[in-house]
């Protein structure tokens, strides 16, 4: 009876009460323990710093740099993203001093952090002179409302 049960539990993974009949005692192995944890997430905000007042039209490629908490994750889909926008993402990310500078390219700078379980991002779109044409700090906003500004020209 016993190899039974024994076989019984490694087989199958019973975790159902058996009695040791010998010791007249009682084995419950049909415990579950679980971790659980409420998140409190801050509400969703977002700050637009510099409002976009360019006309981005005039731009054919953007060039990425994407910092911070899950840069490779961030990377793949801002640049499908991008794809489905104006411009022509370039397949090279910003590299300060070894970048070449064009007219008609955009720079678009993501840089998200984690704190706790909130997300915070901010966003700068530059041209080639650097100065910021956009510039957003967002706080538990999805990707797809972010670049809204930007995928719906």
């Amino acid at each position: 009876m016993k190899t039974f049960i024994i076989a019984s539990f490694t087989l199958f993974f019973s975790f159902q009460s058996f009695s040791q009949q010998a010791q007249g005692q009682s084995v419950k192995t049909n415990v579950s323990i679980t971790k659980q944890r409420d998140l409190e997430l801050k509400p969703e905000s977002s700050t637009i710093n510099v409002p976009l007042v360019t006309y981005l039209t005039q731009y054919k490629k953007i060039v990425l740099s994407i910092e911070g908490w899950a840069k490779k994750t961030n990377e793949k889909d801002i640049r499908n993203a991008l794809k489905q926008s104006i411009f022509v993402v370039e397949k090279k990310d910003f590299k300060k001093g070894k970048t070449k500078m064009n007219s008609d390219t955009l720079y678009f700078f993501w840089n998200r952090s984690a704190d706790h379980d909130d997300r915070n991002t901010t966003i700068v779109v530059r041209d080639h002179n650097m100065k910021v044409l956009y510039s957003a700090t967002h706080t538990n906003v999805g990707r797809a409302k972010m670049l809204d500004f930007i995928l719906s020209i």
